[in-house]
């Protein structure tokens, strides 16, 4: 049988506000009971929509992230204009190509500037991001290779999944390079990510997985064991599969609303004894966890995400 705790154990770190810690699995080599997902019900299926990370579906997506209500006010204008330079064009021709042509590609100018505008943004939380998740890795776990942060937000397109949209790990490309290469998404209470979002801002999860010795032996488990639908189990990449280790917390922000789903994996087993640690790569030191810092830090990271969400609301 697996370790399923509402804990008050020393090494678990409490990000932001007293909440119970999950550990989910604790022993190696040893399957999570299915039962510990009671009340996730059953995963509906995707029929008669446009398949995930699809190019349809990605151009949809850029155009929900990049454009706004205001922007298709701006093209509907545009429209009018060029119904009233036709009725225009039989008395004053040359007038009329010269001013529309003008117009069309000063409109044009500024739907791409906004647009630019809008990726820029999201390219400068990228590296906030980025340089955050660097900082816990120094500081928590000594700039360790085998680490991976990436913060999970509602799908623009599908608001029931929460898909990847920073990503880093080091000799990384950039959060939002890395995010996009991902095909992962969950539902609310879909494995350990989708876990963490139905329990946002209560519990931290903890889960140490088996080694797995085939992409089927990984497969299997994550389905048959964590509940994660098939086709989303195929889609993960083969790094998943070395992951032993994985911490998943959902930020809350005011209004209660959801700020993101955080998912740390380490390419490591977490021992909790005789002290809560990691074992060591190449100098023989164990990378002991320190709950103070990870908590200090953790909680940078939710005000982080919360200066973003105010100022998304402030430009709508």
């Amino acid at each position: 049988m697996g370790i399923f705790l509402r804990s008050k154990e020393p090494f678990c770190p409490l990000p932001l506000s007293p909440f119970p810690c999950v550990t989910i699995g604790g022993i190696l080599g040893i399957e999570v009971p299915h039962l510990i997902f009671r009340g996730i019900g059953s995963i509906p299926s995707n029929a008669g929509q446009v398949a995930f990370y699809s190019r349809w579906y990605r151009l949809r997506i850029w155009r929900r992230d990049y454009f706004r209500a205001r922007d298709i006010l701006s093209l509907l204008a545009t429209l009018l204009m060029g119904v009233v330079a036709a009725l225009a064009y039989s008395r004053h021709p040359t007038l009329t190509v010269f001013l529309g042509t003008c117009y069309a590609i000063v409109v044009s100018t500024l739907f791409v500037l906004t647009a630019l505008d809008r990726q820029a943004r999201d390219r400068v939380q990228g590296e906030v991001l980025w340089g955050l998740f660097s900082l816990i890795n120094k500081e928590i776990f000594n700039s360790d290779h085998r680490t991976r942060f990436t913060l999970f937000k509602q799908d623009s397109l599908r608001p029931d999944y929460i898909t990847p949209w920073y990503r880093y790990f080091r000799g990384g490309q950039g959060a939002i390079v890395e995010a996009t290469a991902s095909r992962a998404r969950y539902r609310r209470g879909e494995g350990m990510t989708g876990r963490a979002w139905a329990e946002a801002g209560r519990s931290l999860l903890l889960q140490v997985f088996p080694r797995f010795a085939t992409r089927e032996e990984f497969e299997g488990h994550y389905i048959n064991v964590l509940g994660i639908e098939k086709t989303t189990v195929k889609d993960l990449s083969p790094y998943m599969q070395s992951v032993q280790t994985m911490f998943c917390y959902a930020f809350v922000g005011d209004g209660e609303r959801t700020l993101g789903v955080l998912s740390l994996d380490f390419q490591a087993p977490f021992a909790l004894h005789p002290q809560p640690s990691f074992p060591a790569l190449d100098d023989g030191h164990a990378i002991t966890l320190d709950r103070e810092r990870l908590n200090l830090l953790l909680g940078s990271v939710r005000n982080v995400l919360e200066s973003f969400a105010k100022s998304e609301r402030s430009r709508r």
